[in-house]
């Protein structure tokens, strides 16, 4: 038999109940001093007749170099081994199976693997102190990305290398096929597919076992502690070291705030002009083109734009921003998404955002190309702002991609300030109830298959083909409080014919991503550009959803929702997955601007930064990224250094070409090294980026041993390992002093310079105490106030 297919007989599926069973394991959080008394409750007992997948991923390569003793890294002949030590007839049993991953063709990283698929036929149980076991629970979570995200291991760099083509652009003998939701690529004369991704079985086995992990009580408490310890060394490291790094940002000449490349990282098209350029707009061609025929009745009779602004009660004189009405205030839209949908209508009027802010109407988008440009001429006008626009595809029919690509090839919509994402509403009931779809299988069907017959022969499709090499990315949007149907996810694409139910988060996801995967190998097989999967996820809903994301998206926009799930945002930080967060936007939609959890991210090192999402909507200045990151900076205090750093973590998890970012913000996040040059394109202080390379060594090092840890971080420097020492307080061990130190104490005064040497201090009876360092001189402020407490007592004083 054989191995996929004895595999795929050894693998039980999930069961809907079972997959119901982990969705309520959310309802087992409980306080640590209940211990494992949490396992008697009902959900639990039933939960452990549930049976999750974990999946294990090994290089061959590092099974000679890392010191790590752990059955992860040794091969296996029982699965036994790999789970934690129980007694008696308790011990857990289970079956390891292990056979290679079919490689997709050109990818070496895949050839290396092998998948290992555990049946846990138990609860998962660990104990609170078993810090080995819940550090391979870790360990196995973080693994299972390696599965689904091309060149994971480059610490957040996801392009696949398209330098050198194995076949000719003009090659178009390949066929396509679909085949369970995902398309196949193959040669005609052999069925074997070359764009192998993992099948929709194995997400959700993983993602069920990620939930499993994500949930266990012991591992969010050490998760939580984690993150909770990299804050406060980022505290005392501000303490310490902040003065240094304002010395080093004043002896900087090259750049400062206002001259280092900020990229707004999550921005729509279709609202991102300020409000008032809007409106000067709509003034202009009401004053110049009235006449223009934007729109046709219903019996087909034409419709002037002066007509539209009439019906529509609107004149030159009473056209202003309070008439358009397109602000969003939290009064008005708070946690009510149809509100702000309706709010993208100027004037609460679906025909003038027809007319103005669509690109396929009557005049085949003429207006929204004008007004594009304008926009794009006000980025040039500042020399270090970059945007990527977001506009929509929906899946609705085939002609939507020679559609809108006809049009930004035609008006010339290219720009060295921008690159184009696309964006994929989640709204499948819409069109299947206008009968435009007949399964979730044509959606996926009128996104996907005309980019893969594209890059089978662009001549089919020549101007989709020249707009493509301005796309960088994929993005699925939509409200992610909706409700979902946790039981559907097992029911095929071509299935899904329900005209009342939208498919889960996770489902749209996975068949995106996946596609994506198989789109990108056939792309690099031709030599040409690959496409990333950045998500709206984490703003409202379910947090669940950031367990999908982690596993599937390259970053993600907002993720307020990690908050509450400290082990995935442990693994966020671990991973350093980019947070495109909208500060101003969540405001006014679901947390307020003093609950927002940026300030603590970006202490904690998780890659985060700071984005406009609508302008038109949240913003009031003609430069909304500036308005994001001042308000940023005062509500937070963000030093000069901080924005900085926000600024370069922009730039990091943006979609433009690596060439570039080498000139933004220089080499080093190539070839993972704190390089002093680079400071003076990116203006963040070289100890400062050390600092952070520490800690993320440090901990990957935990989770991952050290010789992957410094594949992914880079080797750290000697001085920022003692600064490291310090903030563990390695260096506080004082050395006991002998009954006669007391006398020859009082010769040698504390020193108040860190560099000078007490002598003494040779001899082992004297220990030199510096009071630049703050938990001394907190040591001896509380000792003085004891003595002066003492002394008031005594007395008979008051002390306020």
């Amino acid at each position: 038999m054989e191995k996929g297919h004895l595999r795929k007989s050894l693998m039980r599926q999930l069961t809907m109940q079972e997959l119901q069973y982990a969705r309520r394991t959310r309802e087992l959080q409980v306080s640590e001093s209940e211990g494992d008394d949490v396992f008697d409750s009902p959900i639990a007992q039933k939960q452990q007749e549930f049976t999750a997948g974990v999946l294990y991923v090994q290089q061959e390569d590092e099974l000679e170099n890392d010191d790590i003793t752990d059955p992860l890294h040794t091969p296996l002949q029982n699965a036994d081994d790999m789970l934690p030590e129980q007694s008696g007839a308790s011990k857990t049993k289970s079956v390891c199976i292990a056979d290679e991953v079919v490689s997709p063709s050109g990818s070496s990283k895949w050839n290396k693997q092998k998948r290992l698929l555990v049946r846990l036929e138990s609860k998962l149980k660990i104990k609170d102190h078993d810090v080995d076991d819940i550090i391979r629970a870790l360990r196995d979570a973080y693994r299972l990305r390696w599965y689904y995200i091309e060149n994971v291991e480059e610490d957040g760099i996801t392009e696949i290398d398209t330098s050198s083509a194995e076949v000719s652009l003009n090659d178009g003998n390949f066929w396509l096929r679909w085949n369970h939701g995902v398309v196949e690529v193959g040669r005609p004369d052999d069925d074997e597919n070359l764009c192998s991704v993992p099948s929709a079985q194995e997400f959700y086995t993983d993602l069920s076992a990620l939930h499993l992990i994500t949930c266990h009580g012991p591992v969010r408490s050490y998760c939580w502690k984690r993150l909770s310890l990299l804050e406060a060394k980022y505290k005392l490291y501000k303490l310490e070291k902040e003065h240094e790094e304002a010395v080093a940002l004043r002896h900087s000449s090259f750049k400062d705030f206002d001259h280092v490349v900020k990229v707004d990282t999550h921005i729509h098209h279709s609202a991102c002009m300020s409000m008032k350029l809007l409106l000067d707009f709509m003034k202009k061609k009401l004053r110049n083109s009235s006449e223009d025929v934007v729109t046709e009745e219903s019996d087909g009779s034409p419709v002037t734009l002066g007509r539209v602004f009439s019906d529509s009660q609107l004149t030159e004189d009473n056209l202003t921003l309070d008439a358009l009405d397109m602000k969003i205030y939290a009064e008005d839209a708070y946690h009510r998404f149809d509100r702000f949908n309706a709010k993208y209508n100027p004037a609460g009027q679906s025909r003038l955002r027809e007319v103005f802010l669509k690109s396929s109407n009557k005049l085949k988008g003429k207006y929204l190309a004008e007004l594009t440009k304008e926009v794009f001429a006000h980025l040039e006008e500042s020399v270090d702002e970059r945007v990527e626009l977001r506009i929509s595809i929906y899946g609705r029919k085939r002609s939507e991609w020679d559609e809108l690509s006809v049009w930004m090839v035609d008006n010339q919509l290219f720009s060295d300030r921008n690159v184009w994402m696309i964006q994929v509403p989640r709204i499948y009931t819409v069109f299947r109830q206008m009968g435009s779809v007949s399964s979730f299988q044509d959606v996926l069907d009128n996104i996907f298959m005309p980019l893969f017959e594209c890059t089978k022969d662009p001549s089919l499709h020549p101007k989709l083909h020249e707009f493509l090499q301005k796309v960088t990315g994929f993005d699925s949007v939509d409200d992610e409080s909706i409700p979902e149907h946790a039981l559907d996810t097992q029911i095929p694409p071509k299935d899904w014919t329900d005209q009342l139910r939208n498919p889960p988060y996770s489902y749209y996801c996975y068949y995106m991503r996946a596609n994506i995967n198989a789109l990108n190998q056939f792309r690099a097989l031709k030599g040409l550009n690959t496409f990333s999967f950045r998500p709206h996820c984490g703003e409202a809903g379910n947090p669940e959803h950031l367990e999908v994301a982690f596993l599937l998206a390259d970053s993600i926009a907002h993720g307020l929702k990690l908050w509450q799930t400290p082990v995935v945002q442990y693994l966020f930080y671990l991973a350093q997955i980019g947070i495109h967060m909208s500060p101003v936007s969540n405001n006014a939609l679901f947390l307020g601007y003093d609950k927002n959890p940026f300030a603590r991210f970006f202490a904690r090192g998780l890659n985060v930064s700071l984005s406009t999402d609508d302008p038109c909507q949240f913003h009031f200045t003609e430069n909304p990224l500036i308005e994001e990151y001042s308000i940023a900076a005062k509500v937070w205090r963000l030093s000069n250094a901080d924005q900085c750093e926000v600024a370069m973590n922009s730039v990091k998890q943006s979609g433009f070409p690596i060439h570039w970012k080498v000139q933004w913000i220089g080499e080093g996040f190539l070839t993972k090294r704190v390089r002093d040059e680079d400071m003076q394109l990116h203006n963040v202080p070289t100890i400062r980026l050390q600092f952070r390379q520490q800690l993320r060594h440090e901990e990957l090092k935990t989770i991952l041993g050290p010789v992957r840890a410094k594949r992914i971080v880079g080797e750290t420097t000697d001085n920022m390992q003692e600064f490291y020492q310090k903030l563990c307080f390695r260096n506080l061990q004082m050395q006991p002093l002998p009954a006669s130190a007391h006398a020859r104490f009082k010769e040698f005064p504390l020193s108040f310079n860190s560099d000078e040497s007490s002598p003494h201090e040779s001899d082992g009876h004297f220990t030199k105490v510096s009071l630049s360092n703050p938990l001394v001189l907190l040591a001896v402020g509380l000792l003085i106030g004891c003595v002066a407490y003492k002394v008031g007592y005594v007395h008979g004083s008051s002390f306020v």
